[in-house]
């Protein structure tokens, strides 16, 4: 049975990483590949891809999933919300790698009418955001979640607090998206679930902590 890491967990596995000589770009570069791995599985090359970036480390790994899938054929554009100068440390490094296009983050720039965006890669925010969602982040969310595109979301949806799992933001009830996992078992290697949005969460007996619940697989 695989397990699901706790936020706190989770930075601790990040800390003993980087404490053992594994630099925190190359846990980057890592998490970035898993998803981009994850799109390519799914979609034929050429196909549009946005990525929709926040500010942190959620952000980062957007501009590596970025750069790997435009370096392999797919049609790719970052939206960035809030300015590129509160990029920081190794985010900002996979920003600088980034050389394709990048623009704000706006809902009304999500999808073009001619080019029907086939996924979208949520790296607002990570899975410890404690705070509540507002102005354009929370338009982003929103814009993501009525998108027609299958959404693969870096950590967990925008919007969920990982410890607990709690919603904290409006999801569509039914829609499918796709979450990076962090298995107990000892292993480096990231792997993906793909749960069902409900009206109450992420998914039904999600709890933050334990085996992954029904509407996941």
């Amino acid at each position: 049975m695989i397990e699901l890491l706790t936020t706190a967990e989770m930075g601790e596995a990040d800390r003993l990483a980087m404490a053992g000589g594994i630099g925190g770009m190359t846990l980057m570069e890592n998490a970035g590949r898993a998803v981009a791995d994850r799109v390519a599985a799914n979609h034929p090359l050429g196909a549009s891809v946005v990525v929709v970036a926040g500010p942190g480390n959620n952000g980062g790994d957007g501009f590596v999933a970025a750069r790997l899938l435009a370096q392999q054929g797919y049609d790719v554009r970052v939206l960035l919300v809030g300015g590129r100068d509160r990029l920081k440390g190794d985010a900002a490094l996979a920003a600088q790698r980034w050389s394709g296009p990048m623009e704000p983050a706006a809902p009304e720039v999500l999808s073009a009418p001619d080019k029907p965006v086939a996924a979208i890669v949520d790296a607002l925010f990570g899975a410890g955001l404690d705070r509540p969602v507002e102005g354009v982040a929370h338009a982003m969310i929103v814009a993501m979640n009525t998108s027609r595109a299958r959404i693969y979301a870096v950590d967990l949806p925008s919007g969920i607090n990982g410890t607990p799992l709690t919603r904290a933001i409006w999801y569509s009830s039914g829609s499918r998206t796709s979450t990076t996992l962090m298995p107990r078992d000892g292993s480096s290697k990231a792997r993906f679930i793909s749960c069902t949005v409900t009206s109450s969460g992420l998914a039904s007996g999600f709890s933050g902590s334990g085996a992954i619940p029904q509407n996941c697989s």
